[in-house]
C-alpha cells in the first residue's frame, strides 16, 4: 500500500538518535503523523461555505473547538462500516460541498467530520458498506482527485484516498501507540539505526502475536498490519469480502464465523483436506469423517460452519467467491481468508512434525533424553521455549507453535494420560526411525 510510512520512519531514525526513551510520547507521534508533510505554519480551513451549505438543510450538526461534524441518517450507521480519509488541500470548502451534494444525490447514510485546521485527516467520511465506499472513491477519482494531498504515514490508501474499516476508533491514534512501542524498543544506537519500514512490520507482527488486546483493538491492529502488506488491488479485495457482516444464528457475521472456523481447522489438517471439509459443510451441512476423532474445539468449529449452509448464504458465498461454481467460489474465499493468517496458523501437519522433530532431536543430541523431554514439557506447560537448543533457528521455529498445538500434537500421536509419557514415547520412536534410516544408508 502507498503511504508515507517509510519516510516517516526515516524521520524518526534521524531525530531519535540522541533522544531518551522517556521523550517518546504517543501524543507527540500522533501530532506529527496528522500534520506530516505540511509546513510548520498553521493553516485554517475555510469552512464558512460548508456552514452556509449545511445549516439551512437541518443536518444533525456537532461542533468542537477542532472539528465540525454533520450527518445524514446517523442511527443507520454501523460500527463495522468503512471510514474514508479525503485530504483536500485545494479549494477545501468547495470540494467538501461537492462531495456532500453527491452523497445526498445517492441517498447514502454518512457522517462527515471536518477539521478547522489543515491536516492529513481534514475530512473523514464514515459510510455503512464497501459498495458506498467504492462509489465515493470512483466519484472523487473522477471529479476531485487533483485537490487531494497525503493521508499521512499510517492510513492505507487507494488512489490517494484513505480507506480503513471503521471501529469508531482513531486509526492514527492506535498506530501512534504501536509506533511509540516500536521506538521505545530501540534502546541502543545500533538498534536505532535499524529503524525502517521492513523492521517496523516485523516488530508489528510480533507485537500483535505477543500481546492480548481487547477484541476491538485486536481487529484494528490486525487490519492495519494486513493493509501494510497488500497491494491496493489486494487490499480493496480484502475489504470487499471482509465487510459482508450479515448476522447468522451465532450472532456473528458470515465472514467472522467462516474465518474463526478455518483458523482452528487449519491448525490440524492440510489445505486440500480443509477445502473438502469446507465444501461439504457449506453445501450439505454435514461434517466429513475426518473430524470424528478430533478434539472438542475442532468439532465446534465444524458445527459453526453448518450455520452457513442455507441457500441464501450459499448465494452470498458464490458472489463473494466470484464464481457460480461453489467449489471454485470456496477455493477463492479460502485463499482470501488464509492471506490474513499468521505463519503459525498456516503450518500444515507435515511442517509441524518437521519443526517438532528437529527441536526434540537437537535438544536430545546436546543434553540427553531427560533434558529434551523436560524442555518440551516446559514449552507446553509454561510457554517457556528457552530450554530448546537455539542453533540454526530451531528454537525460533518451535515458537511458531503454541503450547496448545504442541500438547494436542503429542497427545494425538501417543495417547497417554501424562504429557511426559507422550513425549518420551514419541522421542523413542523418533530415535528408532533415525537409527533405521542410518542403517539404510550404509
Amino acid at each position: 500500500m502507498k503511504n508515507q510510512l517509510a519516510s516517516f520512519l526515516d524521520y524518526y531514525r534521524i531525530s531519535y538518535q540522541n533522544q531518551s526513551t522517556q521523550d517518546i510520547l504517543e501524543d507527540d507521534i500522533h501530532t506529527t503523523a496528522i500534520y506530516y508533510g505540511f509546513d510548520e505554519e498553521i493553516i485554517k480551513n475555510d469552512i464558512q461555505k460548508i456552514r452556509e451549505y449545511i445549516e439551512p438543510k437541518h443536518y444533525d450538526l456537532k461542533e468542537t473547538k477542532d472539528f465540525i461534524q454533520y450527518v445524514k441518517n446517523l442511527p443507520m450507521l454501523k460500527i463495522n462500516g468503512i471510514k474514508l480519509y479525503l485530504p483536500f488541500v485545494q479549494d477545501f470548502s468547495s470540494q467538501v460541498v461537492t462531495l456532500t451534494e453527491y452523497l445526498n444525490s445517492k441517498n447514502i447514510s454518512y457522517a462527515i467530520k471536518i477539521a478547522k485546521l489543515k491536516r492529513n485527516d481534514s475530512c473523514t467520511l464514515r459510510v455503512n458498506n464497501i459498495e458506498d465506499a467504492k462509489d465515493i472513491i470512483d466519484f472523487v477519482k473522477t471529479h476531485l482527485k487533483d485537490s487531494l494531498g497525503s493521508c499521512g504515514p499510517f492510513i492505507p490508501t487507494i488512489d490517494n484516498i484513505g480507506v480503513v474499516k471503521d471501529y469508531n476508533q482513531s486509526f492514527n491514534q492506535k498506530m501512534s501507540f504501536v509506533m511509540k512501542e516500536y521506538l521505545i524498543s530501540k534502546k541502543t544506537k545500533i538498534e536505532r539505526e535499524q529503524i525502517q519500514e521492513s523492521d517496523f512490520k516485523k516488530f508489528f507482527l510480533e507485537f500483535i502475536k505477543k500481546n492480548k488486546f481487547q477484541e476491538i483493538d485486536q481487529k484494528i491492529y490486525s487490519h492495519a498490519y494486513l493493509s501494510y502488506c497488500l497491494t491496493e488491488e489486494e487490499y480493496m479485495d480484502y475489504l470487499s469480502h471482509d465487510t459482508m457482516m450479515e448476522n447468522v444464528s451465532t450472532g456473528k457475521g458470515k465472514h467472522d464465523v467462516l474465518e474463526e472456523s478455518l483458523r482452528i481447522l487449519n491448525e490440524y489438517i492440510n489445505d486440500e483436506e480443509t477445502m473438502k471439509h469446507l465444501l461439504r459443510c457449506l453445501t450439505h451441512g454435514i461434517y466429513p469423517p475426518i473430524l470424528k476423532d478430533f478434539n472438542k474445539e475442532t468439532k465446534l468449529a465444524s458445527q459453526k460452519l453448518r450455520y452457513l449452509s442455507s441457500q441464501d448464504v450459499i448465494r452470498d458465498f458464490q458472489k463473494w467467491g466470484k464464481s457460480e461454481d461453489m467449489e471454485q467460489a470456496i477455493s477463492n474465499i479460502y485463499h482470501i481468508i488464509t492471506t490474513t493468517f499468521s505463519r503459525q496458523q498456516l503450518l500444515h501437519s507435515s511442517q509441524i512434525s518437521s519443526i517438532i522433530d528437529e527441536a526434540l532431536l537437537k535438544t536430545y543430541q546436546k543434553y540427553g533424553a531427560i533434558q529434551a523431554i523436560g524442555a518440551m514439557k516446559r514449552c507446553i506447560d509454561e510457554e517457556f521455549y528457552d530450554s530448546i537448543v537455539r542453533g540454526e533457528g530451531t528454537r525460533e521455529n518451535l515458537k511458531q507453535l503454541s503450547p496448545e498445538q504442541l500438547r494436542y500434537y503429542f497427545q494425538t500421536k501417543k495417547e497417554q494420560d501424562k504429557i511426559e509419557k507422550s513425549i518420551y514415547e514419541y522421542l523413542e520412536d523418533l530415535l528408532q526411525k533415525q537409527e533405521e534410516k542410518g542403517k539404510g544408508q550404509k
